[in-house]
């Protein structure tokens, strides 16, 4: 019996796992989730999965060079990792599997090994057996481990009722906005999508909510496609410190401008905003960096600017495929990694004036399916319309249009804009407000389907 625990690895199928996460990052994003330290018997296996998840913990993301630098400093050889071969992620997922079911075996060896010493201890008591058997059955349901019975949620979520109720937990993230935080501000787990024509202020009204959200201590990052991270700095300072972004990006300032913008960026300085520039190439970058920042800065909102460029350099199926690809992983990481992921998108280009609606999304089918929550930014004054339905001026405003509300139903609500400022704010007037429960086919739950 003493030989057989040694038959229950396979070093080359750990091998060739470790191989492809590093070698292919596609891979390493889609699998490293699913891989675990257990999983490695092999004495180098176990050494180089420590130094990918060492770098990891130091937010950073494991390329080959990277990790085969310390391999070798650690007295390693990064040869025995490198193969020829190249799997794909359905041969490399098949391998994680296999590792699974070994590991599992080589627990399942341990633990009943010590059983049998058990049974010969005349000091072994009820209690020593009752842990042996739970962890029998631990190892045994594997993933079953994770599962939360209806009772043990119902509590859960009477305790979060209770606490709400006693006015000590927030139902949500709030954002600074009265149309998100009346119907309980944005939520963990979550998949927000922002859309709107061109230059209706999206990426505005993300860092808007992200500067309201830092005040109350919500660690959030930034991927930005289009800007660099000085521009978004200079958007989320412009409000605070009466100085137009583009002034503190490109001009010389007045003796009194200086004094505020430096009085202010030091105050500002210490929020919990964050930008990742060297991971926001690619969309398997930005999934492997966000739980990277997870891990490192506890993130609770994740921002990306914006969908349609990830798209267009992305590589492989049609656009509308690729579209359901990214926006169903965004939704995957936001449950996974616990967080509210806000995804920028343009509409599809047209002449059209009016208020937009879930089929000028581009790609809406598949948008619009993921998604929890999906919201429009309309002003009209781009257009030349001077005056709201009622008659009141649009100059100054917009519209925050929630068209698809996924447990919080639909509205529609004026707010103030200041181009300016760059930034948007609850509208001082008299608020024009419409609201409706949402109705939305993928809210509807019918026989034989699901409303995700």
């Amino acid at each position: 019996m003493a030989n057989d625990i040694l038959q229950l690895h396979n070093t080359q199928v750990e091998r060739d796992v470790l191989a492809a996460c590093i070698t292919d990052e596609n891979i390493y994003s889609a699998v490293r989730h699913l891989v675990s330290e257990d999983m490695f018997a092999d004495a180098d296996s176990r050494k180089l999965f420590s130094i990918i998840v060492q770098i990891e913990k130091d937010g950073k993301i494991p390329y080959l060079a990277e990790v085969a630098m310390r391999f070798i400093s650690s007295g390693g050889d990064v040869n025995t990792f490198i193969s020829s071969d190249h799997f794909s992620f359905s041969v490399t997922l098949q391998k994680i599997e296999l590792l699974r079911s070994i590991a599992m075996k080589r627990n399942l060896y341990v633990l009943c090994a010590k059983g049998m010493s058990l049974a010969t201890d005349p000091t072994a008591g009820a209690e020593d057996f009752q842990k042996l058997f739970s962890s029998l059955s631990e190892t045994a349901s594997g993933d079953e481990g994770n599962i939360q019975y209806f009772s043990d949620t119902i509590q859960t979520l009477q305790n979060d009722v209770a606490d709400r109720m006693n006015g000590k937990e927030e139902s949500g993230i709030m954002t600074g906005l009265h149309v998100f935080d009346v119907r309980y501000g944005l939520h963990q787990g979550d998949l927000v999508i922002i859309a709107g024509r061109t230059s209706q202020g999206k990426t505005t009204l993300a860092t808007t909510i992200a500067r309201n959200m830092a005040f109350d201590k919500v660690p959030a990052v930034f991927y930005s496609l289009e800007m660099g991270s000085k521009q978004l700095a200079a958007r989320i300072l412009s409000k605070d410190s009466g100085i137009p972004s583009s002034r503190i990006l490109y001009d010389r300032l007045t003796d009194g401008e200086y004094s505020r913008f430096y009085d202010t960026s030091s105050v500002m300085a210490g929020l919990p905003i964050y930008f990742d520039e060297k991971s926001k190439t690619s969309f398997e970058k930005i999934c492997v960096s966000i739980r990277a920042m997870v891990r490192k800065f506890g993130i609770k909102v994740v921002f990306v600017d914006y969908l349609q460029i990830l798209v267009n350099s992305a590589q492989g199926s049609s656009r509308e495929a690729m579209l359901g690809d990214i926006t169903r992983e965004f939704k995957r990481i936001a449950v996974e990694c616990n967080v509210c992921m806000v995804v920028l998108s343009q509409l599809s280009r047209s002449q059209d004036n009016t208020e937009p609606v879930l089929s000028n999304l581009r790609g809406s089918g598949q948008i619009e399916e993921a998604a929890d929550m999906v919201v429009f930014v309309y002003r009209p004054e781009v257009y030349g319309i001077e005056r709201w339905d009622d008659g009141k001026p649009t100059s100054g405003t917009a519209k925050i249009i929630i068209a698809k509300g996924r447990n919080i139903g639909l509205a529609k609500e004026v707010v103030s804009f200041d181009g300016n400022l760059t930034s948007f704010s609850d509208f001082s007037g008299t608020v024009i407000v419409e609201e409706k429960k949402d109705d939305s086919p993928w809210n509807k739950t019918e026989q034989g389907s699901l409303p995700f």
